[in-house]
């Protein structure tokens, strides 16, 4: 059993740097505006909103988004049952 475990660890670990790999490939080929045209394009295709990623950029900034709290705990701010957990 323990040769077994050795080798799904390998194949396990393997399979994750691949892919990271893949994903820091993605990250240095492709630019910002490349993600824009893609999100709007799929957001066209699968709900038919046009130009979503302008329009979910435009719904934070008119305040339509919970902003962080100044302290940064996030839009409700610290979560009381927080200090509960051990």
């Amino acid at each position: 059993m323990a040769g077994y475990a050795r080798i799904q660890k390998l194949v396990h670990h393997t399979a994750a740097l691949i892919g990271f790999a893949v994903v820091v490939v993605l990250l240095l080929i492709n630019s910002h505006a490349d993600f824009i045209a893609s999100f709007n394009q799929e957001a066209s295709k699968l709900f038919g909103v046009n130009h979503a990623y302008a329009a979910t950029n435009g719904g934070g900034h008119q305040g339509r988004v919970p902003r962080a709290t100044p302290l940064g705990f996030g839009p409700l701010g610290a979560d009381p049952a927080a200090g509960a957990v051990p």
